[in-house]
């Protein structure tokens, strides 16, 4: 059975209606198994004060979706525990080391990384991670 690794930018779909939001509740639902660094909280956290502040959502909307997060059924992997590998690969492709956190863990589980953000996936392509990084609008 596949695996996938979410990035904040999926998770944060999870909570806040945007485009693709439908596709990341519906793999939520599919049953598949789920998982991210805990620097997942941390990113989503940063996103929805980001909306607070820009008075898209009202400062105790944000952390009640933050609290929502807790319900997922997305198993946290310790950032820590991928520091080594995750510089690895930010020096390989030249992308951010928080970023290659999670392709890291997609690498360490032998599972898909999923994301919505395409500028990612698309520093991504000629990598050897291009094949197991996907684009949420793609699923």
């Amino acid at each position: 059975m596949i695996e996938y690794v979410l990035d904040a930018s999926v998770a944060v779909k999870l909570l806040v209606p945007e485009p693709h939001s439908d596709r990341a509740e519906g793999l939520m639902r599919s049953g598949v198994p789920l998982h991210a660094p805990d620097l997942v909280v941390v990113e989503v956290a940063s996103v929805l004060a980001k909306y607070a502040r820009r008075g898209l959502m009202e400062p105790l909307d944000a952390q009640v979706r933050l609290h929502q997060l807790n319900s997922f059924p997305v198993k946290l992997k310790p950032t820590t525990s991928l520091m080594y590998p995750a510089l690895d690969i930010a020096l390989e492709t030249g992308r951010a080391v928080y970023d290659c956190c999670y392709l890291a863990l997609a690498q360490v589980l032998k599972a898909s990384f999923l994301t919505a953000d395409e500028k990612f996936i698309n520093g991504l392509a000629g990598t050897k991670y291009a094949r197991t990084a996907a684009w949420l609008g793609a699923i």
